[in-house]
């Protein structure tokens, strides 16, 4: 089973073309998950959970977002812990890792549900986390955990076939290092599959907040934190993309950049701003 609705794009002005294109099928969607949500404030939804390999109930509810309607990229969550979004990335890596017992991987996250659904088909697999307990970069601290900085990797170079990364480069002040350490760590020819907030309205990204030479911040607008898997504290938002990230890309050195946007009601891949981004080198 593939996605029905899936359309790979490569500039904001392919994307611009692409909503004139599908405006009638965007009304649909629109109108499909209005029907589903109907107000409710918490319902599920049957869909195809790559993670399960069978149809679940998909919870859905307004702990995401404004409170008053669904923040669907978030949601949409397995009982195995996957959202719309995470269950997205397993659909596309295994599209792109086409033997997984010898697909070496990095992904930039290690105490997720997603981490764990990895080291079972993707043995692999290596995670980190960026900690903050003074544990040095390529270590394990007392619990396991690996700590890596994304700016500056331990791994050597051409180590993986794939480097995974979701909703991570959105906490990484200068993420065009980040950047050029994951082309540095690919081999010839390895992918980066990556999710992060990307405004598809924007032609450029915005720097929401920076850090200066004396290591304090400045913010450009309101203080926005995520949730941290490893520290209550949340991570500050440092930026949010916009389609000129491609270009960021392509100057570290990624031959092939793309975006796919998909929608797919079966898998419960439902919602606006759902894309992929794709870099190979």
């Amino acid at each position: 089973m593939s996605l029905a609705f899936s359309h790979e794009i490569r500039s904001y002005e392919e994307y611009q073309q692409y909503l004139v294109d599908q405006r009638d099928a965007h009304a649909a969607h629109r109108k499909h998950e209005q029907q589903l949500f109907g107000g409710r404030p918490e319902f599920t939804v049957p869909g195809y959970c790559v993670g399960c390999a069978k149809i679940v109930p998909l919870k859905v509810d307004l702990k995401w977002g404004n409170g008053r309607t669904p923040k669907w990229r978030e949601r949409l969550e397995c009982p195995c812990g996957l959202n719309n979004r995470i269950r997205a990335s397993l659909y596309f890596l295994a599209t792109l890792a086409t033997d997984p017992a010898t697909a070496d991987i990095y992904v930039t996250e290690q105490v997720t549900a997603l981490f764990k659904q990895l080291k079972q088909r993707y043995p692999l697999s290596i995670g980190s986390e960026f900690l903050r307990d003074g544990t040095p970069r390529g270590d394990t601290n007392a619990v396991g955990l690996r700590h890596e900085d994304l700016t500056a990797l331990t791994f050597d170079s051409g180590s993986f076939d794939l480097v995974l990364s979701f909703d991570v480069l959105e906490h990484v002040p200068d993420y065009r290092a980040a950047l050029q350490e994951i082309a540095r760590v690919l081999r010839p020819g390895g992918t980066l599959l990556a999710s992060f907030p990307f405004d598809t309205n924007m032609a450029f990204t915005v720097t929401r907040a920076s850090i200066e030479a004396d290591g304090s911040i400045t913010h450009h607008l309101p203080p926005e934190y995520h949730g941290d898997p490893v520290d209550n504290a949340g991570c500050l938002c440092y930026q949010v993309f916009g389609w000129s990230i491609l270009d960021d890309l392509r100057a570290a050195g990624f031959a092939d950049v793309r975006t796919v946007v998909y929608w797919s009601p079966e898998y419960g891949h439902i919602g606006t701003n759902l894309l992929q981004v794709l870099a190979t080198l």
